[in-house]
């Protein structure tokens, strides 16, 4: 059965593979299993713009998310380890695979979206 919607929280539910398609492009397709899986540290803090150069400093690949905060490709714990260097005051700091598949397909889809916008 093929099921198309934007309710991605009902889909997370019920479905058992997923595809995502953005800007008319499969962008990931998977198990919700799959596709959150090794998804990285969802990190807020009281300056995101200073704790992403501290991160990146330390060698972290870091990206913004779509629903604010920041997305760092490590685990908690070594997040933690840099804010605390830097001095920085952490708001929320999850692993992202607690993310959902709402806010994976913002974060996958927001470059296209700003394409889209600046055309």
């Amino acid at each position: 059965m093929l099921l198309s919607s934007h309710l991605l929280n009902e889909i997370e539910r019920v479905a058992d593979d997923i595809v995502v398609i953005g800007n008319g492009r499969v962008v990931a397709q998977g198990t919700t299993e799959e596709l959150l899986a090794g998804s990285g540290t969802v990190v807020r803090s009281s300056d995101d713009a200073a704790l992403r150069r501290a991160l990146e400093v330390a060698e972290v690949a870091v990206s913004p998310v779509a629903t604010g905060g920041l997305l760092a490709e490590t685990d908690p714990e070594t997040v933690g380890r840099v804010a605390l260097q830097a001095g920085l005051v952490l708001r929320e700091l999850r692993s992202g695979d607690e993310r959902g598949l709402e806010e994976m397909f913002l974060d996958l889809t927001a470059a296209t979206a700003r394409e889209e916008v600046a055309a």
